[in-house]
């Protein structure tokens, strides 16, 4: 399958990258306005985690999507570590966030860790 510039499957890696990594302002100004956003929600998740003291250390979470034609998420389901509130929560993130329209329905993983120490 071709994988153009604008793909789901594309910002799907471009949102991992984003969620994984801890981001100077350098780095902040290339990621898209709109994985910021959903940067900013997938960190508020763990905020939550955090202040209720289920999140000490590093856990990893695989969120399987399929984003729809026009780029809406209609299935998102985080698996891995942490609390059945986080991944929830996360899950809801992604089901909030619009990616680039595609020609077709994509489905797709992506890996995200979060890390309180790496703040």
């Amino acid at each position: 399958m071709f994988v153009s510039a604008a793909s789901p499957v594309r910002a799907a890696v471009t949102v991992a990258l984003a969620l994984s990594l801890p981001l100077r302002a350098a780095a902040q100004r290339r990621v898209p306005p709109e994985v910021r956003r959903l940067r900013g929600a997938i960190v508020a998740c763990q905020r939550v985690e955090e202040r209720a003291g289920r999140l000490d250390e590093a856990v990893r979470l695989d969120v399987s999507l399929t984003v729809e034609r026009d780029g809406a998420v209609s299935r998102a389901d985080a698996s891995g570590g942490g609390s059945a509130t986080l991944r929830s929560c996360v899950e809801r993130a992604f089901r909030a966030h619009r990616f680039p329209s595609g020609s077709e329905r994509t489905r797709t993983r992506v890996p995200i860790v979060l890390d309180p120490s790496a703040d």
